[in-house]
Order: structure tokens, then C-alpha cells, then sequence
């Protein structure tokens, strides 16, 4: 679907003159430009965050969260 997206853009947009490409060019640059920035906003405040968080509670964290998700979130069987 995005790769539809996509080539319906470029299909309108290499019919237009150079200028008006530039143009676009410009724009699409700078949302892509937000995008990074939210990114590494978002990513910023998870530091700034998890930084607050005393060792104890960091350590009472299940290590095997990624294998055993299911067991923490429904209480299913632990796989290990």
C-alpha cells in the first residue's frame, strides 16, 4: 500500500515542470525532516525517563520479557 502511495506521487509529480518539482522536493524534505526530529524527540523523553526509575525497579524487570510475554501479559505457560 505505501509503495502505491509512492508511485501515485511520483506518477503526478514527474509530469510537472522542474521548478514545481523542486518545490515538492522541498516539502518532502522537511516532513521528513519532523518525522527524524519526532523520532529523536520521542526517544529523548524515553531516556529522560527511564533515567528516574530507581535500580530496584529495573531489576524486578522479567529478563525473559520478549520469550514469555504471554505469561506476563495473560498469565499463559512460561516457554523457558
Amino acid at each position: 500500500m505505501q509503495t502505491d502511495v509512492a508511485e501515485a506521487i511520483f506518477d503526478i509529480v514527474k509530469v510537472l515542470p522542474k521548478t514545481k518539482q523542486e518545490k515538492v522536493l522541498t516539502f518532502v524534505s522537511e516532513l521528513k525532516a519532523e518525522e527524524e526530529t519526532s523520532l529523536e524527540s520521542l526517544f529523548r523523553k524515553i531516556e529522560e525517563r527511564s533515567q528516574n526509575i530507581p535500580d530496584e525497579v529495573w531489576e524486578e524487570i522479567p529478563s525473559d520479557g520478549s520469550i514469555n510475554h504471554d505469561h506476563y501479559l495473560y498469565g499463559a505457560k512460561k516457554q523457558k
